[in-house]
């Protein structure tokens, strides 16, 4: 069920398999299933957490998250994801601060590509551009086809007007998940400060994401 839940998740990230809402709905199902069937087991709550971020449900995903921490304080994976959570929740010094400690628990995981990412989106909520550009180039040094760090890429360098690298991203981008475009990227990425959203989304369209 955890891994179902998972893969419910990576198809929202490739944009594939459905509507956004549906993918999510689903995750929450399995996930929520996993839990009940183990009240204790510390990653299922985490995926839990996860997919409450992705469905927009801030608190819900820090009181999940809170809850795998309670039950194991050194999982790197839950560290991880309230991480991601503070970094699109506009707490980035959170964000730095979890996502070090992830780092810390578990510096060779072989998953540190979303870490990277979402340290990457701190910097980009904080408009450090040069900084998220350096953390989303780690997060593909791990993994090349993660759809998360070319989307932040794009956004950085298409802020900064690096035309090229931005269409570099961009194409890349579409080449491993040819389905994404800017709606599909406001319905699964969930930056909470709208503001930041609408700068993420004008940044993609000056890269070349379609609509």
């Amino acid at each position: 069920m955890v891994v179902h839940a998972t893969c419910d998740v990576w198809d929202v990230l490739y944009a594939r398999g459905g509507h956004t809402g549906q993918l999510l709905a689903r995750a929450q199902e399995m996930a929520t299933r996993a839990v009940e069937l183990d009240g204790r087991d510390a990653e299922a709550h985490t995926i839990l957490g996860g997919v409450a971020l992705f469905m927009r449900h801030y608190d819900e995903s820090f009181r999940r998250l809170d809850t795998a921490l309670t039950i194991n304080p050194n999982l790197a994976f839950a560290h991880m994801w309230g991480g991601g959570g503070y970094a699109l929740s506009g707490n980035s010094e959170n964000a730095r601060e979890s996502l070090k400690e992830a780092l810390r628990l578990s510096p060779r995981d072989p998953a540190n590509y979303w870490t990277y990412a979402f340290l990457g989106l701190a910097e980009f909520a904080d408009e450090n551009y040069d900084e998220a550009i350096e953390w989303g180039l780690k997060a593909i040094h791990l993994y090349q086809s993660f759809p998360t760090a070319h989307r932040l890429l794009a956004a950085s360098y298409g802020t900064l007007g690096q035309a090229d690298a931005a269409g570099a991203a961009v194409a890349e981008l579409l080449r491993i998940a040819p389905g994404t475009n800017i709606a599909s990227t406001r319905a699964g990425v969930p930056w909470k400060d709208g503001k930041v959203m609408e700068r993420y989304l004008d940044a993609l369209r000056q890269a070349g994401l379609p609509e």
